[in-house]
């Protein structure tokens, strides 16, 4: 059958099955409504803890835990006494509040059909000298709440993101870590799947630094970081997936938001947020530039032993990188009724990156014997642009928690580098030589997802859909050598092009029986992969069907304390970089080149976690274990003249074994304190290249990583954060990593009714964090380190308007809502 007529059937099953209850207005007596699952009661009273009298017109305001949404409300009676009645089934705070008093946060409201009513007592309220503006909820988000299959860590309040980019707030992210560069590793691998907003960045194939760069810490409300994601998501990305969650403003009339920082070194960013919102659509627009400089230096001292010669290579290079970004948005919602919503985006980024190297390079023998002597410089410009849009559709039914959501998910960018060398030779004669390499990639793909979710009993639900995704590269190189002009190198032109297809259907089946909570899930995929080497005509293929299972279990033992079990199959597909065996010849001592034999790698994923959260404090220790196949690693080989060959291969087998803690305690009300360390085994198993240019022995390394984050209120509307971060030296498949620290402290006030912000942030307090580690193969030795000017004095003043972040979004119809409330069974 073919594709687009199967979808349409698809489309057309489950609109005849929703649209009659879509238009429902009411129900026969005794069916299954969404009412039966209405059937939660909180109670209390409430109680001036200095007098012990009743407090009358106090505020109750209750809270979704999944993502902090207004449910329902009331105010006290004479007698201090509290009712809220119809509560949908799932997991809740409440946040209680009355002029004078101190506001409290009750977590953890629990409703189910076995215990639907919570009676709290006696809720005892502090007073305060704090006034509040009539009922206005002010109450902050707990830092990170544990969903059945991802932790969500809200970071809108992060002040380790002033001034920076997604890469500034990951060195915060629990089981997250960053190297110099701005890649990020989670739970030590860096196979990662970078989501924004729950889809996919078009921008898979570029490096994790390239993709974090473009988004700004300010535009970021939370990060959601899921090591062993369900079948609902794609399998890519081996350790887990990171989906970041920007900010997303359904205020009554227009509002919005002004900032602008500047850091040393000639840094600066600013932007603006613009939101308007009338009963039946929202409007929303952004803008933000950016310019950012860095510095940095390097060195590396290899030794090589090549027919029985001992040769000593000294490589010294500095790097003077600019960067400047324009990224732009525009999103409209229209909702004709409660049932129904149209969504429309379109996102423009515009980057520019332009690099200056120097190398000085200086070869000698064993006993000092000068050898080779040379210089040489390059200087790079890439430019990328992307444009990014997505038509979604959301419909909702008089049955809580049933949904059809449908998105349309095009992608298109494109990438031009312009590289001109010189090398200059001193010894062991002088001359020159002018070198050019002009690049142009572009990137479409387009994506079509849907998914269901139907309770099926006040214990169970469904959820199903499927997903469709093509994708078309193509990357063009060629190089010119300068003889009194510009020659083109024919040998050395590449014309790659690749096509991706991945066609996928998933169902989930989730319940509760007690204590007990589930969820399974089965996902079906087929992939289509074919690439070409136009200029030689040679073409690769790789074709399969792939079934990803995934289980996530839960145990509630005892009142705030859950045990987590789960297990899910995962993928990491080579990129298309390291795919193509185009050769880079930026470093005449260290090629880079593809290898189009590469193959999936695939990686079974087990957890079991304890989660202990009582009143804003939480404590979660996990226990993992991933097994790869064919593992995808970076491999070098030793050539004549002290040359390195680096490419990609399917190398061999590994395994990582580790236990996490990640705690959040709150000290006093001035003084927050939330830390998280790992400490894992990893594993690589013995490989032995066919053709023998390499051979990797079996190597076992025990690593580990911390992070302490403290914040204090050191003023009524002035925080204080301070914030360090250590990685312990790790393995690689040919060598191992060197320790990396670094500590962050920043500043922020509030003023003019907390309309405006003033902040500052000191990066790397210490300049201590270095890139540092050594690669070893069969006749060479390398030891090599990096910098780059990582601190930095961030200087930020933002202005609100119409209460641009300080209230709820009080509708909320737009949210990313995929997780329901009976996930929280």
């Amino acid at each position: 059958m073919n594709l687009n007529v199967f979808i349409k059937l698809v489309l057309l099953v489950l609109l005849v099955n929703l649209l009659p209850h879509a238009n429902a207005q009411q129900r026969p007596a005794g069916s299954p409504s969404g009412a039966d699952r209405n059937i939660g009661v909180l109670k209390g009273k409430l109680i001036d803890s200095y007098s012990s009298r009743q407090i009358e017109y106090g505020n109750v305001v209750l809270f979704r835990q999944q993502d902090s949404t207004m449910q329902n409300g009331t105010i006290s009676d004479p007698n201090g006494e509290f009712i809220i009645e119809k509560i949908p089934v799932g997991r809740y705070y409440a946040v209680v509040q009355f002029i004078g008093f101190e506001p409290t946060t009750i977590p953890d409201l629990f409703f189910n059909p076995r215990t639907p009513e919570i009676d709290l007592g006696e809720v005892k309220l502090n007073p305060g000298s704090t006034a509040l503006e009539g009922v206005e909820i002010t109450a902050e988000r707990d830092l990170m709440l544990a969903n059945l299959d991802k932790r969500v860590i809200n970071v809108d309040k992060d002040l380790t993101g002033i001034g920076g980019t997604a890469v500034d707030i990951m060195q915060n992210i629990p089981s997250v870590t960053v190297d110099i560069e701005g890649n990020v590793q989670l739970r030590g691998s860096g196979n990662i799947l970078i989501l924004i907003d729950g889809r996919p960045t078009g921008l898979q194939d570029l490096s994790s630094s390239d993709i974090l760069q473009q988004i700004p810490a300010n535009s970021i409300e939370r990060v959601e970081v899921i090591t062993n994601p369900s079948v609902r998501y794609d399998p890519d990305g081996t350790s887990g997936i990171i989906n970041i969650v920007l900010k997303k403003r359904s205020l009554e009339g227009f509002n919005g938001m002004v900032q602008a920082n500047y850091g040393t070194f000639g840094r600066f960013n600013g932007g603006v947020n613009l939101n308007l919102r009338a009963e039946k659509f929202n409007i929303t627009a952004s803008y933000d530039a950016r310019l950012n400089r860095r510095k940095g230096s390097s060195s590396m001292e290899r030794t090589t032993n090549f027919n029985e010669i001992t040769t000593l290579l000294n490589q010294q290079g500095t790097s003077d990188d600019t960067m400047a970004m324009h990224l732009g948005s525009l999103g409209f919602d229209y909702m004709p009724n409660r049932f129904n919503t149209f969504s429309a985006s379109v996102r423009y980024r515009n980057f520019g990156d332009h690099e200056e190297n120097a190398n000085s390079n200086i070869t000698r023998t064993a006993g000092g014997d000068m050898l080779r002597e040379f210089d040489r410089y390059a200087w790079s410009r890439r430019y990328m642009k992307s444009f990014n849009y997505n038509l979604a559709y959301r419909l909702t039914t008089q049955r809580v928690g049933e949904e059809l959501t449908a998105d349309l998910i095009i992608n298109n960018n494109a990438m031009r580098r312009t590289e001109e060398i010189t090398q200059e030779s001193r010894f062991p004669e002088t001359s020159l030589s002018l070198q050019q390499a002009r690049a142009r990639n572009t990137n479409k793909e387009g994506t079509l997802r849907m998914n269901y979710i139907r309770p099926l009993n006040e214990t169970s639900r469904f959820e199903g859909g499927f997903t469709s995704s093509i994708k078309y590269l193509t990357m063009r190189y060629n190089y010119d050598r300068w003889d009194a002009e510009w020659i083109p190198d024919v040998d050395l032109a590449n014309y790659f092009q690749m096509d991706e297809q991945i066609h996928a259907v998933y169902g989930i089946y989730a319940g509760m029986s007690g204590k007990f909570r589930y969820q399974v899930g089965l996902r079906g995929e087929m992939s289509v992969t074919n690439g070409e080497q136009e200029l030689s005509g040679e073409t690769f293929s790789n074709d399969y069907i792939t079934a990803y299972p995934s289980i996530h279990l839960v145990y509630n033992f005892a009142q705030n304390q859950d045990v987590q079990v789960s297990y899910s199959r995962r993928v990491s597909r080579p990129r298309h970089w390291f795919l193509n065996p185009y050769i880079d010849y930026s470093d005449s001592l260290n090629i880079r080149s593809g290898n189009p034999e590469l193959t999936p790698e695939f990686t079974g994923s087990y957890d079991i976690s304890y989660v202990l959260s009582k009143d804003r404090n939480s404590l979660t220790t996990s226990l993992f274990y991933r097994k790869t196949t064919d593992m995808i690693q970076r491999v070098s080989r030793l050539h004549a003249e002290g040359i390195t060959w680096n490419t990609w291969e399917n190398i061999t087998d590994g395994q990582f074994i580790g236990l996490e803690l990640i705690g959040a305690y709150e000290v006093a009300q001035w003084m927050r304190v939330t830390a998280n360390t790992s400490y894992f085994k990893h594993i690589i198993n013995a490989f032995e290249s066919d053709d023998g240019f390499y051979k990797i022995d079996r190597q076992e390394d025990f690593t580990w990583n911390a992070r302490l984050n403290t914040q204090f209120t050191i003023a009524k509307n002035s925080t204080l954060q301070v914030s360090g971060n250590y990685s312990a030296p790790t393995i690689m498949a040919q060598g191992r990593m060197e320790q990396m620290y670094f500590a962050d402290v920043a500043w922020r006030t509030d003023f003019l009714d907390r309309k405006a912000t003033f902040s500052l942030r000191l990066s790397d307090v210490f300049n201590s964090r270095r890139f540092s580690g050594e690669t070893w193969g069969p006749g060479f030795n390398t030891i090599s380190e990096r910098t780059r000017d990582s601190r930095v004095l961030w200087v930020g003043l933002s202005y609100r308007w119409n209460n641009f972040q300080r209230q709820r979004d009080r509708l909320n119809r737009n949210e990313d809502d995929n997780m329901m409330e009976m996930e929280e069974f």
